[in-house]
């Protein structure tokens, strides 16, 4: 309607493929615990600053 326009690329970028066992992994499960919460995301380099800006 008049506005700036400039295309978005869509598509995944981090993969060219989805793996159903590596996400089950990497993702922690909703009932997690706080603890396996913090211990999941160290193992990724995150902090709880982390944790809680992604939660």
């Amino acid at each position: 309607s008049g506005g700036p326009y400039w295309e978005v690329p869509l598509g995944r970028r981090d993969s060219l493929g989805a793996s159903l066992s590596g996400s089950n992994y990497n993702i922690p499960a909703p009932n997690s615990t706080i603890q396996t919460l913090i211990t999941k995301f160290k193992l990724k380099g995150l902090d709880l600053v982390d944790l809680v800006a992604l939660s």
